[in-house]
């Protein structure tokens, strides 16, 4: 067998992963594992683990972190050092809030990075809702938004349809799926047009391959133009989808080879684990296709060719062959993924990447997408294929996520946080 992988017995969120070690195949038992959920002692909120400190605020801590990342930034902005008339961004002054221990310098920048990871740091629920001057929370009509509701119910008020819209001062965020984020100003950038302009400079994507999504709507140039006909405002947050390439229903692209690579660690040749998910219309109705399950007779139209070794460049790759133009009309999108086996990151996998080509021209590549860093994530979701009036469009996505062939469910939560405006 062109490989062997051996999954080692471990705890994961205190249960068990019994296994055995057989050529080319996993054997084990499975029981339940999940996400694990810890409530916060000072909100009180259940809330995923990746949401708390990996280690203690400071490294005199003699306890385990129970305050969330975000109850932590809004202890730390509350602490003002002596005499200082307000917060300043370093640990001068800040103590941990359980324990009261001061924070180094240490402390603080580790505490800072955590949050400012892409991971933690985008708020998806708050991705069109608009911040006033005072920092509450409006939505853009009288119908509150799922985001601004909860901001209600932790008690931030919400303007209503009566009073003033969006201000045409301040500055407002382009964010992509990666969770990287663009301020612009509002009075230098008023229009669609001129925002997809001002963005290829910065985040180097052509306007035409840019979808921007606000509040569930696409900002088009060539029927409304104006931002703030949108209710965009200071504070808005702009989903922009990076649209890799479009297949039309007359293109000659009818089957289409994807390719999901990965370079060897520096400890040497290792394996990370390439899967299609398939969604169609059913909310339950999801197929696998990974190393594990190639090929599903009852429905041929998607193939996965297992390991692709390359020892002399030091790489690996698994391909996935896709015949688009006879897919059940029931298939709305697929996910590409790539996420780790026995390591427990992908972060030390050098850049994780995407191609695409049509399968009559196996050298003519349609198009790619490269990870710059995957950081301490299980997986990455590479990219989204999906079903469009005119055919088919590839986006880029660049997700981080737990999960692996072991737990499917923590990537499709995250897939399902993003689905709707890839669509």
């Amino acid at each position: 067998f062109p490989r062997s992988r051996c999954l080692q017995g471990h705890v994961v969120s205190k249960v068990t992963l019994a296994s055995f070690s057989f050529p080319r195949q996993k054997h084990y038992f499975y029981f339940s594992p999940t996400l694990s959920n810890m409530r916060c002692a000072q909100c009180e909120a259940d809330k995923l683990s990746v949401e708390f400190p990996e280690t203690a605020v400071t490294d005199a801590c003699e306890h385990i972190p129970t305050n969330c990342l975000r109850c932590l930034a809004v202890q730390f902005s509350q602490q003002k050092p002596p005499n200082a008339s307000k917060t300043i961004s370093s640990s001068f002054g800040k103590t941990c809030p359980e324990c009261d221990v001061p924070l180094s310098q240490k402390d603080w920048l580790r505490f800072t990075d955590a949050v400012e990871a892409p991971a933690f740091a985008l708020n998806v629920t708050n991705i069109g809702v608009i911040t006033n001057e005072k920092g509450v929370l409006q939505p853009k009509s009288a119908s509150l938004t799922a985001a601004s509701s909860a901001s209600n119910a932790k008690g931030s008020s919400s303007t209503s349809a009566a009073e003033p819209g969006p201000l045409t001062t301040g500055e407002f965020y382009v964010v992509l799926l990666t969770g990287e984020r663009f301020p612009f100003s509002l009075k230098n950038h008023t229009g669609v047009q001129a925002l997809k302009t001002a963005l290829k400079k910065v985040a180097n994507v052509e306007p035409t391959k840019q979808k921007l999504i606000f509040q569930g709507t696409e900002l088009n140039e060539h029927g409304q133009d104006s931002l703030a006909a949108y209710g965009i405002g200071p504070g808005s947050y702009i989903q922009l989808i990076i649209i890799l390439f479009a297949i039309t229903s007359g293109s000659l692209v009818r089957n289409v080879t994807f390719r999901l690579y990965w370079g060897y660690p520096a400890t040497g040749k290792d394996y990370l684990d390439g899967t299609c998910l398939v969604f169609r219309d059913g909310p339950e109705d999801i197929m696998v296709y990974d190393y594990m399950h190639s090929f599903r007779p009852p429905f041929p139209h998607i193939k996965h060719s297992g390991d692709v070794m390359d020892d002399v460049g030091k790489r690996g790759h698994h391909e996935i062959v896709v015949d688009l133009a006879n897919l059940p009309p029931d298939v709305r999108q697929l996910y590409f993924v790539l996420s780790s086996f026995q390591s427990p990151t992908i972060g030390h996998f050098p850049n994780p990447s995407f191609q695409m080509f049509d399968r009559d021209k196996p050298t003519e590549q349609l198009c790619s997408y490269t990870i710059a860093n995957a950081k301490d994530h299980q997986a990455v979701i590479l990219a989204c294929v999906s079903r469009t009036v005119q055919g088919w469009q590839v986006a880029a996505v660049g997700r981080l996520s737990l999960g692996n062939v072991n737990d499917y469910d923590p990537i499709i939560d995250t897939i399902t946080t993003i689905m709707f405006d890839l669509a």
